[in-house]
């Protein structure tokens, strides 16, 4: 999945794109897959860690490396290992944020990966602060039956796949690494907007 997740990042996307995987406490004969795959294609860097570090200190160990290289991106992806970018989805996000600068975070419209499905899991996150609670607009609706709309505001983006301005993810900070895996998104979509940013 991750080698998959990598390749469709790198050939649907007209951006300079570079793919940073960490090996998030994997078994040797799946970092030993990835090596391969990276040293194959020059637009990825592979790191690891010998300890599972979660979805929040995996993604920090990985925005570390790229900040201590000294790099200065205009914006980085977070990409769950086993979410596939259609053709052009990475573009239409990076057009998003600099279209309008008050815009700090976007995500995509998140669909099942099922044979022959086009469900739809996360259409934009929503919130009941005051319950903790999260829900998804039009979760469980079919993609062909809710077409797409225009960009909306929401109240969180989910870490499936998220862009966020580098200079914005320096602002507020790294993602909680309290947040082994899950609602480490929703914070950092709350710290954004604190910020003044729109999600």
């Amino acid at each position: 999945d991750t080698i998959e997740a990598a390749q469709l990042a790198l050939a649907h996307t007209t951006a300079g794109v570079e793919v940073h995987i960490l090996a998030n406490g994997s078994r040797r004969e799946h970092v030993n897959r990835l090596q391969e795959f990276a040293e194959a294609e020059p637009r990825v860097v592979l790191h690891t860690s010998a300890e599972n570090l979660g979805f929040a200190g995996g993604h920090n160990r990985l925005t570390q490396l790229v900040a201590s290289a000294g790099a200065a991106p205009f914006a980085v992806v977070f990409l769950n290992n086993d979410a596939f970018v259609e053709p052009g989805a990475l573009d239409v996000l990076l057009e998003e944020l600099q279209r309008d600068d008050r815009v700090g975070v976007v995500g995509p419209r998140v669909l099942a990966v099922e044979p022959g499905s086009d469900r739809i899991l996360d259409d934009g996150m929503l919130t009941i602060p005051w319950l903790m609670q999260q829900r998804g607009r039009h979760v469980g609706q079919t993609a062909g039956t809710c077409p797409p709309g225009d960009p909306i505001a929401v109240d969180y983006v989910n870490g499936t796949c998220l862009m966020i301005r580098w200079d914005l993810w320096r602002k507020v900070g790294e993602l909680d690494d309290v947040f082994f895996a899950y609602f480490e998104d929703w914070d950092l979509s709350l710290r954004a907007r604190e910020a003044g940013s729109l999600c």
